[in-house]
Parts: C-alpha cells; sequence; structure tokens
C-alpha cells in the first residue's frame, strides 16, 4: 500500500508523499504529470493537425492526409483511455 502511494505521489510529479496526501485530503485534483516523451509525442500530433487544418481551410484537396489524421487521433485517443 505504501509503495503505490509512492508511485502515485511520483507519477502526479510531487516530490514528498506527504505533500501529495495533503492535496489529495483536501479534494485537490490529482493528476499525472505526463513524461517528456508523451509529451513530445502530444506536441508533434497537434502540429500535424494544425498543418491539416490549413489545408482544409485553404480549399485545397486534403484526402491524401486522412491516414496521417486517422493515425494522430488513434494516439490521442490512446492517451486519454
Amino acid at each position: 500500500m505504501k509503495k503505490a502511494i509512492e508511485t502515485k505521489a511520483s507519477q502526479a510529479g510531487y516530490k514528498s508523499v506527504s505533500a501529495y496526501l495533503r492535496d489529495l485530503g483536501q479534494g485537490s485534483e490529482i493528476k499525472e504529470k505526463l513524461s517528456p516523451e508523451v509529451r513530445r509525442q502530444l506536441v508533434g500530433i497537434g502540429n500535424n493537425l494544425n498543418q491539416i487544418a490549413r489545408l482544409a481551410n485553404s480549399g485545397k484537396q486534403f484526402q491524401t492526409h486522412e491516414a496521417q489524421l486517422n493515425q494522430a487521433l488513434t494516439t490521442i485517443l490512446g492517451f486519454l483511455a
């Protein structure tokens, strides 16, 4: 049980388990901190989506990018699950 609490505190970016437990006890919403690799992937996906949106808004055909868009959405949904 203690190890599980320590792991959750670490994943949420806390250096101290007591600070984690204080915030948890006060009803604060505790979120897991994203790893640098996951953050990098999400930034890349966001950039790809922005490029696709620019193409769509310019009136150009973008069917060739449909696979890219589907892959980006699948990856995002995987992170949210």
